[in-house]
Formats: C-alpha cells, sequence, structure tokens
C-alpha cells in the first residue's frame, strides 16, 4: 500500500509538471502564432509599399529619360536662346560690358497689337541691344569661340541716325509700327530699326495696296506685306519661351539622383520581404513542432491520469482486502480470548 501511495503522489506530482509544460506550451505557441500573423502583415504591407514604389520608380525613370530628351531636342532646336542666356549671364557676371537685354525686354507693347509687333520684329523681338559695336563684336566674338549658336545683335550707338518712316497718305494707314511701341529714349534707334520701316493698316486691302506701291505694312491681325507683293499670313501662335519648357541640367540631374536613391530602397526593402519570409518559415516550423510536442504531452497527460486512477483503485482495493483481514483478526482473537476463559472455568 505504501508503495502504490508513493507512486500515486508520483505521478500527480508529474501530472501537474505536465499540465504546466503544457501550458507554457500553448501560451508559446498563441505567442508564435500572434508573430506569425504580424511578420505576414508585415510582409504584405511592404510588398505593396514596394509595388506602389515600383510604379512610382517607373515613372521617374520614364520622366528622366523625356526630360533629357525634351532638353536635348530643345537645346538643339533652341540653340539661339541658349546663345542669348549665356551672353546675358556674362552681361550680369560683368564679363561683357555694354549689354541692355533683349528687345522684348526693353520695349512695351500697345494693348490689341501684340500680333503686330510680333509679324513685324520677324525675329528681332529677341535680339540683344548692346551699346556700340565693340560690345557687338564682344559678343559674336564669345559666341565664336564658345560654340553657343547664333544672335540678333543691335548696336544702338552706330544707328542714332536712323529715322521713321514717314506716312504715306492713304485711307487705312494708322502711323510707323514704333508709333504702338514704348520704350526709353535710350533704346529709341533699337526700335526704330526694327519697327520703323513697317507701316500698320486696317486691313488686308488696304496693306496690298500700300505694298505694291513699296512699303512694307502689316495688319493688325499680324499679316505682313513687303514691299513688292510677298506676304506673310496665317495662324498666329504666341513665340514660345523657350526657357520655361527647357529642363534645366540640375533639376534632370536631381531626379535622376532621387530615381536611384527609390532604386536603392526598393532593393532595401526587397531584403526585408526575404528576412520576413525566413521569420515566418521558421516560426511556422516552431508552430508545427510545439504542436506535436503539445500532442505528445496530451497523451503522456492521459496516460498518467489512467495510471493515477489505476493507482487510487488498487489502493481502495488494497484497503478493502486489509479491512477484511483485520475484520478476521480481530475475530480470531476474540474466539481465542472466549476459548482461554473457558479452560480457565
Amino acid at each position: 500500500r505504501d508503495r502504490l501511495t508513493s507512486t500515486l503522489n508520483d505521478l500527480k506530482k508529474s501530472y501537474v509538471d505536465l499540465k504546466a509544460v503544457q501550458r507554457e506550451q500553448i501560451k508559446r505557441s498563441k505567442t508564435l502564432e500572434q508573430t506569425l500573423e504580424r511578420r505576414i502583415a508585415q510582409r504584405e504591407s511592404v510588398e505593396k509599399e514596394i509595388s506602389q514604389a515600383e510604379k512610382i520608380a517607373e515613372s521617374a525613370r520614364e520622366a528622366v529619360v523625356e526630360f533629357a530628351t525634351q532638353r536635348e531636342l530643345a537645346e538643339r532646336v533652341a540653340t539661339e536662346e541658349n546663345a542669348l542666356r549665356n551672353i546675358e549671364e556674362l552681361a550680369e557676371l560683368g564679363v561683357i560690358s555694354g549689354v541692355h537685354g533683349r528687345l522684348r525686354n526693353l520695349i512695351k507693347v500697345e494693348r490689341g497689337y501684340e500680333q503686330t509687333i510680333e509679324a513685324t520684329a520677324a525675329g528681332w523681338l529677341d535680339s540683344m541691344v548692346v551699346q556700340n559695336f565693340d560690345a557687338a563684336f564682344t559678343c559674336a566674338d564669345t559666341l565664336k569661340r564658345l560654340k553657343l549658336g547664333r544672335i540678333k545683335i543691335i548696336p544702338l550707338e552706330e544707328l542714332s541716325a536712323i529715322k521713321s518712316i514717314n506716312p504715306p497718305e492713304l485711307r487705312g494707314v494708322s502711323g510707323p509700327v514704333s508709333a504702338f511701341v514704348k520704350y526709353s529714349k535710350s533704346y529709341e534707334p533699337a526700335v526704330i530699326f526694327v519697327f520703323g520701316d513697317t507701316l500698320v493698316t486696317r486691313d488686308e486691302k488696304t496693306a496690298f495696296a500700300a505694298s505694291r506701291s513699296g512699303h512694307r505694312t502689316v495688319t493688325v491681325n499680324g499679316d505682313l506685306y513687303e514691299a513688292g507683293g510677298g506676304f506673310e499670313s496665317g495662324y498666329y501662335r504666341a513665340p514660345v519661351d523657350f526657357s520655361s519648357i527647357i529642363p534645366s541640367e540640375s533639376a534632370v540631374k536631381s531626379l535622376d539622383e532621387a530615381v536611384r536613391s527609390l532604386q536603392q530602397h526598393l532593393a532595401k526593402r526587397e531584403s526585408d520581404i526575404s528576412f520576413f519570409g525566413e521569420e515566418i518559415d521558421k516560426t511556422r516550423m516552431e508552430l508545427t513542432r510545439l504542436a506535436e510536442a503539445i500532442t505528445t504531452l496530451e497523451g503522456e497527460i492521459a496516460r498518467v491520469r489512467r495510471s493515477a486512477k489505476q493507482t487510487r483503485q488498487n489502493i481502495r482495493r488494497i484497503e478493502r482486502y486489509m479491512q477484511g483481514v483485520n475484520e478476521r483478526l480481530e475475530k480470531e482473537k476474540t474466539l481465542i480470548g472466549l476459548q482461554r476463559a473457558q479452560r480457565i472455568t
């Protein structure tokens, strides 16, 4: 009986220990399941981030190519703009003196005559106004040496004697184009040189008639008639400011650097996905191992419970047996006592 009781105590202790291990394993399993869900969510989040970032990167790469191509094309087309810009920058730095700026920026056109002025100038609105021939030759020599392109140049001092045309007495002639431009007196030679030989007319018929008489004429709508009869007409389109559409070299470079940084970030995030994938695989393996361990523990706990139950049954059976033995012993003792008493009497 004592041996069975000791065995039962051992079984009870094993049962408590096994239940404690089981609870710990179940707790560990739940923690791993939460970790697994978190890792999967992190991986999905990073995958979504990468997907969106790849779209942005692709768009940015296309933009870099487009900007670079646009700049290259625009630079080929806008060689005059580049040349003008370089002369202006050199003048601002003091490298070239006597440069006043583009004619376009030195005058103010009367409202309603923008097309007239643009057509009359025939490209001379973007001419560079300088003080004299020395400044003009310096600009020209600089452009040649640096291979920057060609521009139109107007030296003021050498044109100081030029006069505006006297309008003929023709009905429909409004006057010389220079009369519809406001400017500083110091820039008058440039204005007269570009606009002083052309007359503004109210309609095409008058313009054509005046041109046949040897006058260069222009309508308010911008139809230009050269002296002798040839004319330029069609739909008027505002001049393109190439400086506003050419992406700067620094802008293209900055965008390219941004694309590279984004690509590096994508590469890092790709490695993060690999890390999350490895962590997910490890966690799943650990969960599988724990599930197997929990199943084994459950079997062991069930076995210990059965053994404890069997041991308790054995103890009760032995106790009943011992009780019967003790009862028989008591009867025997009582019987022996009676027999002794009878012999004495």
